[in-house]
């Protein structure tokens, strides 16, 4: 019986420790609010996002954001975009911002950070 309830206490403590880590993702901003690390996805055919989130680094420059990734899967997304709008409703306390460029982007970032408020103040209009 006791091996029964350690199991099912370890299983539950593994699922907890995965529910956790789903719920918390690193982010680093500068003071300034110019420079963040950020999850990034593509959207593909009729505007649906298409792949995994990826992490990289950008940087806004004037009234573009750049955009970059030492990773090889991602390094085909780096370059410089700009912001065409922000998800009315987002998942959690995460802002999702609208990048357009080379490709169509979507940024994700905690929705108290610092780069919320650079990344709105650069929201163009349609």
């Amino acid at each position: 019986m006791t091996d029964t309830l350690i199991g099912i206490f370890g299983i539950a403590g593994c699922i907890a420790m995965l529910w956790g880590a789903s719920r918390i993702e690193p982010h680093w901003v500068s003071k300034d609010g110019r420079r963040f690390v950020c999850r990034v996805q593509t959207l593909g055919a009729h505007d649906l996002p298409d792949g995994p989130w990826r992490e990289m680094r950008a940087f806004v420059d004037g009234s573009s954001v750049v955009l970059g990734s030492r990773s090889r899967r991602a390094k085909r997304l780096s370059g410089a975009y700009r912001v065409a709008g922000r998800a009315p409703e987002s998942p959690g306390n995460r802002a999702i911002f609208v990048l357009q460029g080379d490709a169509r982007l979507l940024v994700r970032i905690p929705a108290k950070s610092r780069a919320t408020g650079t990344l709105d103040s650069l929201v163009t209009a349609p």
